[in-house]
């Protein structure tokens, strides 16, 4: 947990962490294989039957997805279609894998967007997401491992939306919310982390007053009512969240932040901030000041 916010009398300046969500580049079929990796295996030969009967075979193949003896695929899914531009596009997810052994496996499942010639248009590897429902020109992302990656880009993932470039449909993240996309940059590190530490839940956005993309950010773990964080936000201009804790003082204490507020007056260049906390004995207000990019903590009163 954070323990550190309740100890440190008076915080550094820190510097902003950036958590990335762009819109990929777009994927050609005859380049979005994983690259060839040697594999030891045994005598063992695969199974006779290496692909289901499938009228979803052909995009398969096309795809580059059954260029070795070694891939398997149980079983091909229609997920449902999608309408880019006025034309219909069939949504696959392709559960396959690549034989090593009789006892040894590994994943490598695809989920593949082609035309009605059963063209790929576009494909994924399955990195803890699957296609889900489809509404007109999105997707919406099913997260097995609450981390989904899409081209080269990392992100947490609520819809995907496709556009069409020539004979190749590109996608982007579309969030649904300002607190689902900073929730994901709170918590994204812990899940590639594999960390047991809970989850973040946003609880309260405040805007900062002088800065129109920021905000103060109040949290609660999950399953843990009686502690929570509070976070300096920033949106940038390439949609980026930078994300800085804001520490208060605390001596053996769990807290959890309940409201915020900002001023920046006419006559300074740098914006006020309090921030109140519920702890178990009592609460607390911290005031600290916002100046540049920095959160410099003024100090923490007994309410």
């Amino acid at each position: 947990m954070r323990q550190a916010l309740l100890l440190v009398m008076l915080t550094d300046l820190l510097c902003l962490v950036g958590c990335v969500a762009r819109n990929p580049e777009p994927v050609e079929p005859s380049t979005a294989t994983t690259a060839p990796v040697e594999f030891e295996t045994t005598d063992e030969t695969p199974p006779a039957k290496r692909f289901p009967d499938s009228p979803f075979l052909s995009a398969v193949v096309r795809a580059g997805l059954l260029g070795h003896e070694w891939e398997v695929v149980d079983s091909i899914d229609l997920r449902g279609t999608i309408t880019v531009d006025e034309t219909p596009y069939l949504v696959l997810y392709v559960n396959r894998y690549l034989w090593l052994s009789s006892y040894n496996q590994r994943g490598g499942s695809y989920w593949l967007i082609c035309d009605a010639a059963m063209r790929p248009v576009w494909m994924n590897p399955d990195y803890g997401g699957s296609p889900g429902i489809c509404e007109g020109n999105t997707i919406q992302v099913n997260l097995t491992d609450k981390f989904f990656e899409l081209g080269n880009a990392d992100g947490n993932g609520d819809f995907l939306t496709f556009t069409r470039e020539g004979d190749h449909l590109t996608a982007s993240i579309d969030w649904k919310s300002d607190e689902t996309r900073i929730a994901h940059a709170l918590n994204w590190r812990k899940w590639r982390d594999d960390s047991h530490e809970p989850d973040e839940e946003v609880t309260k956005l405040v805007p900062v007053a002088g800065h129109p993309s920021w905000r103060i950010v109040l949290t609660v773990y999950a399953g843990i009512t009686h502690q929570g964080c509070a976070s300096l936000v920033d949106i940038n201009a390439d949609g980026e969240f930078g994300v800085r804790e804001i520490d208060g003082v605390f001596a053996d204490q769990t807290c959890v932040p309940t409201d915020a507020g900002t001023i920046r007056p006419l006559w300074c260049p740098y914006t006020f901030a309090w921030l109140d906390w519920n702890c178990r004995s009592a609460e607390y207000r911290t005031v600290g000041v916002i100046r540049g990019e920095n959160w410099i903590e003024l100090g923490t009163v007994s309410r």
